[in-house]
């Protein structure tokens, strides 16, 4: 009877097999990490265009005009779609300005923030966006 210590060639065999699927299981959610963490830098990216557009909004004190606009801005490299949805408000002088940032594909992002606008005393606006 044999005494030596060690493993079989089919124990080896089984244990390569088992770590060959815990690493390909650790390569799968790797790689769904590396893409999740793209999509959510340019969900920041798209909201931080859309506060500092509002910001810039409110502090010229333009009250836009009703109606939807899309432009395409050029930022560092990456291009983005800008809609600015403006509508009435219930109360005279309120305009409610929705802004949409989206990346143009290959790149990943998307962002909505929705602001209000008061026209100032004296440039009051009527129901339909006229200055009085």
């Amino acid at each position: 009877m044999r005494t030596e210590s060690g493993f079989t060639l089919v124990e080896v065999l089984v244990a390569l097999t088992v770590l060959a699927i815990a690493l390909g299981a650790l390569v799968k959610v790797g790689g769904e990490s590396g893409a999740v963490l793209s999509q959510l830098r340019g969900n920041t990216a798209a909201m931080t265009m859309a506060e500092d557009m509002t910001s810039r909004l409110h502090l010229s004190g333009e009250v836009p005009d009703l109606g939807r606009r899309t432009d395409t801005v050029e930022v560092e490299g990456h291009e983005w779609q800008v809609t600015r949805i403006v509508e009435a408000g219930q109360v005279d002088g309120v305009r409610r300005v929705t802004l949409v940032v989206a990346a143009t594909p290959p790149s990943e992002g998307r962002a909505q923030l929705s602001t209000f606008v008061y026209s100032a005393p004296g440039n009051s606006v009527d129901a339909v966006g006229r200055s009085r």
